[in-house]
């Protein structure tokens, strides 16, 4: 009797796998996708904690603020004027 229910499941599994359905492969398909979505969150976290740091720094320190504005986007002083050096 066991070794007809044990044939019985390795059939339905046979067959499922050859129609593609509940497959092994769709098994590591989907365990692979897992995998890959964790560590795309884990590194969006990271990267929020380093953003909120930045914000805080920003918000927390004008000459900060400045800085960022200069390196990052380019901005000038009143007093000051960008020069181009041809090569």
């Amino acid at each position: 009797m066991i070794k007809a229910i044990i044939l019985a499941v390795g059939c339905t599994l046979a067959l499922g796998s050859i129609r593609g359905e509940n497959s092994f492969g769709t098994w590591f398909e989907l365990k692979n996708s897992l995998n890959i979505l964790q560590n795309t969150v884990g590194s969006l976290k990271q990267q929020n904690e380093r953003l909120r740091a930045e914000i805080y720094k920003i918000r927390s320190s004008s000459a900060y603020a400045q800085k960022v504005l200069k390196d990052k986007y380019h901005l000038t002083d009143e007093k000051e004027e960008i020069i181009f050096l041809a090569d």
